[in-house]
């Protein structure tokens, strides 16, 4: 949980250098949920690929599975502050030791942009994603 609170706090930060408005608390908050949401639906993708299955979420079920993930994100970052509780021992971190948390905060981040890519050729393999092939299909023709 500590890790989830220094992740907010460094992107609280950074977004205050940036622009010291009334969204500070908003914009981590946002960064991170889409993080999570990435890396659930990737972890959805890999589910369907290695089990060669496909896995169709309704509406309610989709908005069911993100306000959850939200309602907890909320009451982790958001709710009475709680992450700012911890703000004091995070700056008084040695400098080793906040590279590496930095270090792993970035990697992180670069590996659930990199999955994204992952995730779609995998779609593409399980049949989510049609292949387009512009010879054998006038469902794209704009000469009309």
């Amino acid at each position: 949980m500590k890790f989830l609170y220094y992740t907010y706090y460094k992107m609280y930060h950074f977004f205050i250098k940036i622009s010291d408005d009334f969204l500070n608390d908003v914009k981590p908050f946002a960064l991170i949920f889409g993080l999570e949401t990435i890396l659930f639906l990737d972890l959805l993708t890999w589910f369907c690929y290695f089990l060669n299955t496909r896995l169709i979420l309704s509406k309610l079920e989709f908005i069911a599975i993100f306000g959850t993930l939200g309602a907890i994100n909320i009451y982790i970052f958001l709710f009475k502050n709680k992450w700012k509780q911890y703000s004091h021992e995070f700056e008084k971190y040695s400098k080793n030791k906040r590279i590496l948390w930095n270090s792993i905060i970035l990697v992180i981040i670069i590996i659930a942009f990199f999955l994204i890519f992952f995730s779609i050729w995998m779609l593409n393999k399980v049949g989510y994603i049609p292949e387009y092939h512009p010879q054998n299909s006038n469902d794209y023709d704009f000469k009309n």
